[in-house]
């Protein structure tokens, strides 16, 4: 069975990783050159083409380096790969980086500086939600001591926990649940989905989505920005800066301005707690405990 943080890796598909195998890490002040020539390159093929670059791209110190340079891009992933085709016909291509991403190895030559750039196409995207869903903060003058990754899980966890109201929730003679109605937000949007647990008795009760190309088993919701930011404030006023940093983030679920009680936000705190700060995930992207202080869950080791 996946954990939690697999399954939230596989909906998040933040990178690419190390899909061109010749390309190398770029310097930070490079990256946001090497995009423009991709952008001009672009726009001399389609003019009216939809795509921005996404991340952290412009937002790292000048001494840092980035992987990759992320693109989201509204075509589907045939129109990407044949575009990339046209306007990079000899450069390394990558089809399958994942489900979500073409990878193109863009030799690059500025400022004295040179190598082989992995560029990642985000195909399918809606530019604006893309824009904000994989926004990172501005690391460069210090807006955060994270890059985006923690704060998009803890988006991930806020939303899994928020109650779908009007559905039935059926259990097992046992009284375990057995299936119910959950969110989940990824990089499409947030959706509804009927989730189907197993057993404690016969094995992990894990819940993972009934039928997931069924729509009546996994409905969209939304994938607006302001949408996504009153569906967990409710009709609280907030500044939109909240969701800039997974720190404000923390900060603001554990304010005045969260609307869903105790007992979500308890349970957002245990998700985060046992999948990122004893998970895995404080391995992948590590962070300071010291910054998340929990109100309602207490761990094992603090009781």
């Amino acid at each position: 069975m996946k954990t939690l943080l697999n399954y939230i890796k596989e909906s998040l598909l933040l990178e690419g990783g190390n899909a061109i195998k010749s390309s190398n890490p770029i310097p930070a002040y490079i990256a946001p050159l090497v995009y423009k020539e991709i952008e001009d390159k672009i726009k001399d093929w389609k003019s009216s083409m939809k795509f921005a670059p996404i991340g952290s791209l412009g937002k790292k110190a000048d001494d840092q380096f980035t992987g990759d340079i992320d693109i989201a891009i509204s075509l589907s992933k045939d129109e990407v790969i044949k575009m990339v085709e046209e306007i990079f016909p000899d450069y390394e291509l990558n089809k399958f980086t994942s489900n979500k991403v073409v990878s193109l190895g863009y030799p690059y030559d500025i400022n004295g500086k040179s190598g082989i750039a992995q560029i990642d196409f985000m195909f399918d995207m809606d530019i604006e939600w893309a824009k904000w869903r994989f926004s990172s903060p501005d690391l460069k003058n210090g807006e955060s001591k994270y890059k985006a990754t923690p704060k998009v899980y803890l988006i991930q966890h806020i939303v899994s926990c928020i109650p779908v109201k009007d559905m039935e929730t059926e259990y097992f003679d046992s009284g375990e649940v057995k299936r119910r109605w959950r969110y989940t937000f990824n990089q499409e949007g947030v959706f509804k989905y009927l989730a189907e647990y197993i057993n404690k008795q016969k094995g992990k009760n894990y819940g993972k989505p009934k039928k997931s190309a069924d729509k009546l088993f996994y409905e969209f919701v939304t994938n607006d920005p302001q949408n996504v930011m009153k569906f967990i404030f409710g009709d609280n006023e907030i500044d939109p800066k909240i969701f800039n940093t997974v720190e404000k983030l923390w900060d603001a679920i554990h304010s005045d301005l969260w609307p869903w009680g105790d007992e979500v936000l308890g349970k957002v705190e245990e998700r985060w707690d046992k999948e990122y700060i004893h998970g895995n995930g404080m391995k992948e992207y590590p962070v300071d405990p010291e910054d998340f202080k929990y109100s309602v869950y207490k761990p094992k080791e603090d009781k």
